[in-house]
């Protein structure tokens, strides 16, 4: 966030690479990870003078938020009509993985993505059930897009596929009634989605086409034994926190929402047969949906055998998110019937009570009493280093995105350093004197896919991924070696988000200019109308 938010206060554009003495230069870090959400914080950053801190805490708070508002949103949507809208809500934001990942883990852009999801079904869900597009929903719907798409690969490809599974679920239980909308108004979600995705198209694009170019580009797929610990029955549904002694990692965990989802068994069980068809059918598909999740998690034989694409997600207890956003569902199909249903004994109101308090108390303590520091990380925010060209401590991935594509060499006759401390755009010219004829290790870190290089030839990489270079056939003499991001499809990319933000923009402009007339109209309508009723 720091670097982005020096490159957008000095360019007015986000930087496509870190430049520190631990990546090396030109590391192509914001192509492949957390592109947009980190320009978002960091323009935020920018805004306040450069406390980059405040666009960390803001995009975080919002982030909170639009999990939270999602769901409770979503819940008045589909008819909750009482305070028990909460609990899916509550079932979500204060489950224990979704706390891991923001103190716990520090996993940032995937705790970003996957509490923007709420929020992104919520508004896809009011687009398709209004009678006209709301312009504020709109306006939600495609910022959640662009943080959503912008934030987290491994959250975008699984979060898209269970998306799409649980609208497909609910699809086949419900029919027409959980897709009320014309073929024209899909037609205008689907250009709303669009439009969030060309504006990460300076992310996306690169990190589509090149990402097979990286070191990490083939992928790292895990068998379910490397942290098959932290995904067994007997841990998962641990009615109280507690971390596994295998964890490397002290506060990670895992627990799943029991007290809620319990409510939500006992609750379904006993109104069954009040609930009506297309309620049990939906609470069928949810249950299903979870047996599933939840199989895919805890059993070695069904993680060891899913796709390769599907496994690239890592770990299988991160699947833990998507369990959880069933389980808020089934809670919320619980909340509905329980509403719909005439002389319930307040025992279940008051279970839910219960069940939500303990959920929270339990919540509160995991963001109190763990120690969530790992490593060397810093016991005072004032300790953090204010270059942006220092790599805080806690830092990770610091060459899985360096080039994976060119020849390896494994011997070089010279080695120079460029310095990172002079780096402060996507473009930079070094002097550096070269051995003539020589094959010489560098800290340049982004290959031929990432970044242009000129002044001199490049002849391949290292086995840690930094760039080998050849010097010119002149002894004695010093080169200028220059590095900028004008490969073609990087242009391209930024140009489509460049006119997706002025269509956005012109989007709002227009909108709210119409709202204005309208009012004004209105205005004059009640004026003339006025008179004839006071006559």
């Amino acid at each position: 966030v720091n670097v982005q938010s020096k490159a957008i206060g000095a360019h007015l554009l986000p930087s496509n690479y870190l430049n520190t003495l631990g990546t090396g230069v030109f590391y192509p870090y914001f192509l492949f990870y957390g592109g947009s959400l980190y320009a978002i914080a960091g323009a935020l950053g920018a805004l306040s003078g450069g406390h980059y801190i405040f666009g960390f805490v803001a995009v975080t708070f919002l982030a909170v938020l639009a999990a939270y508002g999602g769901l409770v949103w979503l819940a008045r949507q589909v008819g909750s009509r009482t305070w028990m809208a909460h609990a899916p809500a509550i079932t979500y934001v204060a489950s224990a993985y979704y706390v891991t990942n923001l103190y716990g883990r520090g996993a940032w852009p995937e705790f970003i993505a996957s509490s923007v999801i709420p929020l992104l079904v919520a508004a896809g869900w009011r687009l398709a059930s209004s009678d006209r597009v709301e312009p504020g929903t709109a306006a939600l719907f495609v910022v959640a897009t662009v943080v959503f798409a912008g934030s987290h690969n491994a959250t975008l490809l699984i979060g898209s596929l269970f998306v799409l599974i649980g609208y497909l679920v609910l699809l086949a239980a419900l029919g027409r009634a959980v897709h009320p909308c014309s073929g024209r108004r899909l037609v205008a979600i689907a250009s709303l989605a669009a439009l969030g995705l060309a504006i990460d198209a300076w992310y996306l694009i690169p990190d589509v086409r090149h990402a097979s170019d990286t070191l990490i580009g083939d992928g790292q797929i895990y068998p379910w034994r490397r942290t098959g610990f932290l995904s067994r029955p007997g841990v998962l549904f641990n009615p109280l926190r507690s971390v596994p002694a295998a964890s490397s990692t002290p506060a990670l965990y895992v627990q799943l929402p029991d007290w809620l989802l319990a409510w939500a068994l006992v609750v379904g069980a006993a109104g069954w047969a009040a609930m009506g068809r297309r309620m049990q059918r939906a609470a069928i598909g949810v249950l299903g949906l979870l047996i599933a999740v939840l199989l895919a998690m805890s059993s070695a034989a069904v993680w060891d055998h899913l796709p390769d694409t599907l496994r690239r997600v890592q770990f299988s207890y991160r699947l833990n998110t998507y369990f959880v956003l069933a389980a808020a569902a089934l809670v919320l199909i619980a909340v509905i019937g329980l509403e719909r249903r005439r002389g319930v004994h307040s025992g279940y109101r008051l279970a839910l009570l219960g069940a939500s308090a303990v959920t929270a108390g339990l919540c509160l303590w995991q963001l109190w009493v763990p120690n969530t520091r790992i490593s060397s990380s810093y016991p005072d925010r004032r300790e953090l280093p204010q270059s942006a060209h220092v790599l805080p401590h806690s830092w990770y991935a610091t060459q899985d995105y360096r080039d994976g594509s060119g020849p390896l060499i494994m011997a070089t006759q010279a080695a120079v350093t460029f310095d990172p401390f002079s780096v402060n755009s996507n473009a930079h010219a070094y002097r550096a004197a070269l051995p003539p004829g020589a094959l010489v290790r560098t800290n340049i870190a982004a290959g031929p896919s990432t970044a242009h290089l000129s002044g001199a030839t490049r002849a391949g990489r290292t086995p840690d991924g930094l760039e080998v270079i050849r010097g010119g056939a002149s002894a004695g003499t010093s080169t200028t070696v220059r590095l900028s991001a004008d490969v073609r499809d990087l242009v391209i990319a930024r140009v489509i988000s460049g006119l997706a933000l002025l269509v956005a923009c012109g989007l709002i402009l227009n909108t709210g200019r119409r709202a204005v007339k309208r009012r004004k109209l209105a205005g004059a309508t009640d004026a003339i109308a006025a008179p004839a009723r006071r006559g």
